[in-house]
Parts: C-alpha cells; sequence; structure tokens
C-alpha cells in the first residue's frame, strides 16, 4: 500500500513539472472558448435550454468567462441543468464539484459510475464518470454526474486529464479542457433510478456536441 502511494505522489509531481514545461500560451484570456461554449446549443434532441446567469465572481474563481450555466428541459417537462467550464489552455487546475460543495457545507456522496453511450455511427463509447449524491435533508437531494474532457479523452480521472493535456501539447499544440457538470433531482421514491435514467438520456443526445465542439 504504501508503495502505491508513493508512485502516486511521483506521477503527480511528474504530470506537474510535465504541465510546466511544456509552457503555455501567454496571449491566452480569460475571454478565450467564449465563443467555443456558445457553440452547444440551446435545442439538444428533447431538450430546450435557457441560459442562467451567475455571479462574476464564479469567473474569478474559475479564471475563465467560458462557463456555460443552462437549464435544459424536456417534452415531459422533467429538468437537468448543464454546468460546463472551458479552458483553451488548461494553465489552471479544476475545482472539483464536491469541493466546492464542501466548502459551502453541503454534505455529498462520491461514487464511481460508467454510462454507455450510443454514438452517431452506432458503436458504444463506455465514458466513466464521477456520480455525487448532494444532500440537503433525507427528502431534498440532487444527483450529479460531472466528468472531464480534453482532444478524445473524455472520463472521470483527473490524472489521466492531465497526462492526456501533455500528450495533446505533443501532438497538436493544443491544451484545451473542460469539466462537464449535469445534475436533476434525485428521485427519491425509486433510489434515484428515474433521475438517473434522465440524466442518461441528456449525456446520449449531448454527447455529439461536446466531440465537435470542445
Amino acid at each position: 500500500m504504501k508503495n502505491n502511494w508513493i508512485l502516486v505522489v511521483l506521477v503527480m509531481l511528474f504530470l506537474a513539472y510535465a504541465i510546466q514545461f511544456v509552457g503555455y500560451d501567454k496571449n491566452i484570456t480569460m475571454e478565450q472558448g467564449v465563443d467555443t461554449v456558445k457553440q452547444i446549443p440551446l435545442k439538444i434532441g428533447e431538450w430546450t435550454g435557457k441560459d442562467y446567469s451567475f455571479d462574476p465572481i464564479v469567473m474569478d474563481i474559475l479564471e475563465t468567462k467560458a462557463i456555460l450555466h443552462r437549464n435544459y428541459q424536456n417534452t415531459e417537462g422533467n429538468h437537468v441543468f448543464l454546468s460546463l467550464v472551458y479552458y483553451a489552455q488548461t494553465k489552471v487546475d479544476f475545482h472539483a464539484p464536491e469541493e466546492c460543495l464542501g466548502g459551502q457545507g453541503i454534505k455529498t456522496e462520491k461514487l464511481p459510475a460508467r454510462i454507455d453511450v450510443k454514438t452517431q455511427t452506432g458503436d458504444i463509447f463506455s465514458l466513466k464518470i464521477n456520480k455525487l449524491i448532494q444532500i440537503q435533508d433525507k427528502n431534498n437531494k440532487l444527483l450529479v454526474y460531472y466528468f472531464y474532457k480534453t482532444g478524445s479523452f473524455m472520463g472521470r480521472n483527473y490524472i489521466k486529464l492531465r497526462f492526456n493535456l501533455i500528450l495533446n501539447k505533443f501532438k497538436t499544440a493544443g491544451q484545451n479542457g473542460s469539466l462537464v457538470r449535469l445534475s436533476t433531482p434525485f428521485s427519491v421514491e425509486d433510489n434515484g433510478q428515474t433521475s438517473h435514467e434522465y440524466l442518461e438520456r441528456f449525456i446520449t443526445d449531448l454527447f455529439p456536441y461536446l466531440v465537435a465542439f470542445l
């Protein structure tokens, strides 16, 4: 166990050094990437979105203005909230949702999960995600799924994200990265199964746009 922990620390140190070694474009600004996230359409399959504003201090904390804060509703009246943070060049660390919530005193339960997404080519993409249950009280919960994307990598593992950022820099001179967070009210009556189905349907509809634009 001790050796495994040492290995993890060494890998993290290597990634931190490598990210600095490949360098960043000093001309990258908080505005870059705004047009990129705007390409995610308001109409996605059965879902219609509405943009929501947020406190400008959020942009200062996250160091980017390329943020999407949007509520989608389907034809059945179900809601999925999409929060997307995009960096044209990932010169900062991502803020994991559970860390932000914990700082607000909100309890969360975190579990690994997977969604099999059927792509437009008919193939199945196994999307590994982080699953959070945000707990206000026993009858007021929120189901949250989130994952990262950079280049062809899409998944829950933060170390793999950083590793792929390094590879992308050498291959394409690009280091854009995204945090994609989706949430919907937790269906207490069936232990979240209905909520999971809503998020799964939405992610399937959203998937081709993530591949195309991010």
